[in-house]
This record gives structure tokens, sequence and C-alpha cells, in this order.
């Protein structure tokens, strides 16, 4: 899915500008006017009869006038007093609605209602809780969500809206209950007039069950096993059709008699963290709403609406608050409270850091996001691992679990805890405009916020996008056009890493853990060797990579459970090449131990000034250097166009090389020092069935007339000085200018 595009960028840059006169109507007037309103949710869910109180700032804080008026959008559903309290009436939504007096700014909070449990008795999945999905052919795989009323919740795949009834569009489709349901006691699925249903039930006691299952058929009713409290529906046939399916239970209302949080927190300064509530009884379901505050200490210890406490950078050790969490509507049940104190900041065991600029990747179908939802499905992260997200540079943004909207318009920073992205900071406009993800400024301020605020005694950084060898990586669609792609260059990344640990006030003493980009045809030797003088190790792609890039669930487990490098590095490799099976798969990955790259260099640069000095006698005699030593050589860039990118297999080269060792004396044993040298370099090389010669590692050279190694190979480009000195000499716009 990262496919490569060639095409060259320039940056284009608006400045707009405002003048004194035209920010004040009346320049004598010191009303501190409102800019702004906020609420602590954005949505909730309520069942009948439960109210909720929603709390309104209004920026800035000195404003004159902060009186806020309240509204519905439709009262029938939901209620709301001038005091922000609102009301479930009955089943339906609406939209609370805060105004300030002045200037009219507003903020809103969705609001859900649904019945109360105890009147459930059978419930239907309908049709209008699925969303319609974009299904371009029959066999292809497309995801849908619904969801159902409280406590009750959904998921489905391969499942769509059409002609009024829920369709089934391949026989792997199916829907399963994703929250338990008391006392199951039997299921019917109804026809529609758009065709029939057969299919089976599968129930159990964990949810997806596989087991206990019975084949059902339309109009029939199943009748569940005692005990059950999970099931899944699956299609029979090729495509499936059902007007409404219907679920009886004996689901009762429990709400809770108490609640509890861990009694006492540390945290360090400028980090935070979440606290969990648990029930009693475990099995509550009803008015489980919590409100959080800081009822004493500091005011550098704060809480949010969803229980996340953090400690801002200025807190000094020894610091303390008392968090409470209250049931918003069970006042006489005793609140919780975790007593908060601040200590030094230690190290973590890792800290991830991925740079993720979107594109189109991400806007024409959600490769960023599906991505990420498969780091944020891997269970039991530690404490002290951390997964940062830096978002941008693309033009629309899927939807992922986390507690804020992806925003096209913003660069923003994500903290991966809990199974969900935790937002943490929107970068600032720059000039105007959204700040540019392939800038080398914005790369080296996200690297060093990591530093600062995650502090571990192992760092990753992982590039997300296009990729294009000696072009660079991470396109940012947001200043780009049709024709012109603003790359973040080898050379531009280069400057953000040596401005990264040049700034003592971060305190790095070694070098990075690894280097990571999910995007083509990085795995490049130039770009490996820069990257040694920050990082031990390098994990990229030869080839364009396929389909959805890297696996993460393959490989960030192991991460959490803290094994090696290279045990995390070669399960990564693994992953990402078998996830495409074993016909026509011609992926590749591979994992280089950097610390191995001043060999290599030196080895392939002394084969180099021999090839240099001695290549002239073969030129005279009218072989070119490109045809007679490139041209049988793996490349890679374009599956039709041999001509595209420059960039071929280095193993391969040096076996070709070695086949016509003959040509002079001593040239046997430099090929042998550098084969050795690479040996030790490339230590995993995983590639697919069909990947042909492809060993772990490329080299560049000026194969085509794309290609313009006066850019892409100049001197801040690469330190391989002798073989850049043949590549622009005996390169294709060399032999055909």
């Amino acid at each position: 899915m990262k496919i490569y595009k060639l095409i060259p960028f320039v940056t284009a840059l608006m400045v707009f500008s405002c003048s004194p006169s035209q920010n004040s109507a009346n320049p004598g007037d010191k009303t501190v006017h409102v800019t702004g309103v906020s609420l602590d949710y954005s949505e909730l869910t309520l069942i009948e009869g439960e109210t909720q109180r929603l709390v309104a700032t209004v920026n800035p804080d000195n404003a004159t006038n902060k009186t806020i008026t309240w509204s519905s959008t439709n009262s029938n559903y939901v209620k709301v007093d001038q005091n922000g309290l609102i009301t479930a009436v009955s089943k339906g939504s609406a939209a609370i609605i805060a105004t300030s007096k002045d200037k009219n700014k507003t903020a809103r909070c969705s609001v859900k209602v649904t019945p109360s449990a105890s009147g459930l008795g059978s419930f239907a999945i309908n049709i209008t809780e699925f969303t319609t999905g974009s299904y371009e052919e029959n066999n292809k795989s497309h995801e849908s969500q619904c969801s159902h009323e409280n406590p009750i919740s959904w998921t489905s795949y391969n499942v769509m809206q059409r002609n009024n009834c829920i369709q089934w569009r391949r026989n792997s489709g199916y829907i399963y209950n994703t929250t338990p349901v008391d006392g199951l006691v039997e299921m019917s699925i109804s026809t529609s007039s758009a065709g029939s249903f057969t299919g089976a039930i599968y129930s159990g006691t964990s949810a997806n069950p596989t087991t206990n299952y019975a084949t059902i058929s339309n109009g029939t009713t199943y009748k569940f096993p005692e005990g059950v409290n999970y099931f899944k529906i699956a299609v029979g046939g090729t495509t499936g059709y059902c007007g409404n399916i219907t679920i009886s239970h004996n689901a009762t209302e429990v709400e809770p008699t108490a609640i509890s949080i861990e009694p006492t927190a540390q945290i360090a300064a400028g980090r935070n963290k979440t606290l969990t509530v648990e029930y009693t009884p475990s099995n509550a379901n009803k008015n489980k709403q919590i409100s959080w505050s800081r009822v004493s200490g500091d005011s550098d210890i704060s809480v949010d609406s969803k229980g996340s406490v953090s400690v801002a950078s200025t807190a000094s050790i020894g610091d303390t608050a008392v968090i409470q969490a209250k049931l918003t509507n069970l006042q006489d049940v005793p609140a919780a409270t975790c007593s908060v104190s601040v200590i030094e900041q230690t190290k973590d065991a890792w800290t991830v850091m991925m740079y993720v600029s979107g594109s189109n990747l991400e806007s024409e179908g959600g490769a960023a996001t599906t991505d990420m939802s498969e780091v944020l499905s891997v269970e039991n992260q530690p404490e002290d691992v951390n997964i940062l997200y830096q978002t941008g540079g693309t033009t629309k943004w899927y939807s992922v679990n986390s507690d804020k909207t992806l925003d096209k318009s913003k660069v923003q920073r994500w903290e991966v805890r809990d199974g969900q992205l935790k937002w943490k900071a929107d970068l600032p406009k720059v000039n105007s405009k959204i700040p540019n993800m392939a800038a080398s400024s914005t790369l080296e301020d996200y690297i060093k916020w990591g530093v600062k605020n995650y502090p571990a005694e192992k760092y990753a950084v992982i590039f997300w996008d296009h990729g294009g060898a000696m072009e660079g990586v991470c396109i940012d669609d947001n200043h780009s056009s049709s024709y012109n792609y603003d790359y973040l260059t080898n050379s531009e990344t280069k400057q953000a890493l040596t401005n990264v640990f040049n700034d003592s006030s971060l305190g790095l003493t070694g070098k990075f853990e690894f280097v990571g980009y999910d995007a083509c045809l990085m795995q490049v030797q130039d770009i490996a060797e820069f990257n040694s003088q920050f990082f031990n190790y390098m994990v990229a792609s030869e080839q364009l990579e396929n389909g959805n890039g890297w696996d993460y669930t393959c490989w960030v487990d192991d991460l959490y459970a803290k094994k090696s490098t290279s045990v995390i590095l070669t399960e990564l490799c693994e992953g990402f090449v078998d996830q495409y099976g074993t016909k026509n798969n011609d992926q590749t990955q591979s994992w280089l131990d950097l610390s191995a790259m001043s060999a290599f260099k030196t080895a392939w640069e002394n084969m180099a000034a021999s090839l240099k000095n001695n290549i002239k006698t073969y030129e005279n005699s009218g072989y070119h250097f490109y045809s007679f030593l490139i041209s049988k050589v793996k490349y890679f860039g374009d599956r039709g166009d041999y001509n595209e990118l420059g960039v071929f297999d280095t193993k391969d080269f040096l076996n070709q090389l070695k086949k016509e060792s003959t040509l002079y004396n001593g040239l046997y044993n430099l090929v042998s020092n550098v084969e050795t040298a690479f040996s030790n370099l490339v230590k995993c090389s995983k590639k697919g069935n069909s990947a042909g010669n492809a060993y772990g590692l490329m080299f560049y050279f000026d194969a085509g007339s794309y290609c313009n190694p006066g850019t892409l190979y100049s001197t801040n480009q690469t330190n391989f000085t002798n073989w850049r000195s043949i590549v622009t000499t005996y390169g294709y716009n060399a032999i055909n200018s």
C-alpha cells in the first residue's frame, strides 16, 4: 500500500498578515471578549432517567462576560437546565448546546438515550444500526461497525445496509456481541423481501465464540444453552439477507453499591496516568457514570473527564494532590480517592516515536489508521513502554480508537495507552499554515518532545508513509500539489537527527536503538550509513511495500514483553513478508546491525576507488559501465520500468561483479572484502517466494532518465564519495548527455 510517487516536488508557502487596525473595531474598548467555549464531554450515552452535569470552559479565562446559556435540540429526548444538568427523557438523540452570551460562541455535546436494561426483555439488531459501507466489489473485504443500546455493543464484518435489510456480502460475514449479555434465552431471525438467510449461531462464555453452534434458517428460533452470554451470527452462503434479528434475554438493572480506584499513584513531572474504576458488584450495568475532580492539593496536578491524571512539567518533586472519582447519579455511594505524588522522572524501558504523514494512503483508504488500530489492539502494554504518534500530512483521517478526533487541519501528538490514542498536543500553525511533516524542523521538534517527555533506556523512530529511496520519505499532501510532492529528504532527516543529538539539554548519552521505515524502497546503504550515526539498528524494505505495510500485531507484543531488539526486528521482518502468503509474494524486509556499517563503507569505497581507476580501460573498449556491470543486477522501484529509480540489490551486484573478477588483478579480493562486511551488516533478510535476488540492502546508480544524481546523490545525500564519483561519471545521464 506504500505506492511510490515519483514526481518531483516544490514547496509553496503562503503568508497572510493582519494589520493592527483589523484586530479591533474599537482600540479603546477594554472588554475581553470570549474567543471560544468547550465542554468536558463531546458525546454521551445515557439510560432513560439518568442525569449528567456538563461543565463549560470559557476562553480566555479572563473574559469579561463568561455567562453561558444552555439549550437542547430536542427536549423530548434530552432536557438541560441553565446549570448544565442534562436529563435523559426517552429513547432518541439530541445535542446539548452551550452558548456564550458574549459573541455567541458555542460548544455541543451529542447525547444518545437508550432504554433501561429492565425494559429490554427482548431487543433487535436493526438495519439503522449499520453503516453503509463502500463496497466496490463483492470479493473485497470491508468492515462496518454497528452498536446497540447500552449495555450491549456489537461489531460486524462484511455486513451493510441494503434494500431495507441487513446484507452479508460474503460467506465470511458475521455479527457478534462485544460485551456480555446476561441471561440469554433465544434468538430469532426473520427474512426480508430482498432475499433469504441461512447460517449458523455460535455461542459461549467468551467473546467471538466458535463452539456450541447450531444451524439456523428463515423464521426459526434458536434456544441458547444455559449460562452463555456471547454469540456470533455467521452467514451460511455466498450472500445473506435478513430484515431483523431479535434476541431475548433476562437482563436486569444492577447499580453499583461501591467503587474503588488505586489509593496512591506516583507520577513524574510532564507525565500522566489513567486511573481505573472498579465497580461493586462487578456486573453493575446502570448509573456507572463517573465525575472526576481534584479535591485538594497542588494545581500542577489535574485530572480530565476520563480519569487521566496529568502532572505539569513545572511541578516539583514532592507535590501532592487528591483525585476523587464520584458516581454522578448515585450520591449516596461513597466517592473513591487517590493520593497522587510527584516523583523524580526515571527512564522507561522503551519510547517508540511513530512519525505518520498520512498522505493519500490515508485519505484514499485509511491505511495509516488501519496500522494504528493494529497497534491499539495489542494488549498488556507495560507502564514503562511508550508508543507515541505524530500525525499530519493528509487531507482526510479515518476513525481510530482515540479520545479526540484526528484532525486533517492539524499536526497532532498522541500517546498509546489502554488500547487508545490519548491526545497530547496540537502543533501551532507556521506562517498561517499547517506544520509541514516533510520539514526537517517538524521532525526535529517531535523527537525532542518525545525524548524530553518520555525518557527511556531505548528509543526508536519509525517513519510511516510513501518512500522513494534517495528521494526521501513522508510526503505531506497539505504542502504538495498534483505534480509537486514534498518529501522529507534524507539530508533533512539527517539534519533533524544531528540537531537532536547536539541538544545537550536532552541528556542523550548514546545512540537510539533502531530506526524503521514502514515505507517503500528505503533499505539503501547510503540511508543506512547516515542513520548509523544515530541508531544501533535499521529495519526497512528494498521493494515497494504491498497492502497494509507492516503487521504491527506480530512484533508490538514482543516489544511489550521487552524481548531483545534482535527478536523484535526479526519478528517484524518475518511477520511483514509472511502476511502476503506463498504465491506471487515479491515483498522484502530486512534489519541491519549498524555497528557494522563503518567497515562495510570502507570495503565498498575501497572497491569503488579500484573500479574508478580501472574501468576506463573497458569504457574505451566500448563497454559502458552501466550496461556492463548493472544490467543483470536485481533492481527495485517499478514492476514495469527498469529505468525508474536507480536502486539495485547490493549482494546481487557483488555476485555479478565477482563473475567478472578476472577483469584485473585484485578485484576478486576487493569484492570478497565487501561480501564479508555485508554479512556482518545484514543480520536478517526475509523475502517472498517471487522476490528474486533480493538480499536485504540496495545501492544507488543513476540508471534512468528520471534519476538526477546532482540532487539525489549530492554530497549532503551520501557519504560514499568514491562511489558517487563513479555514479556521476558513468551514470545514465552522464553517458547519454
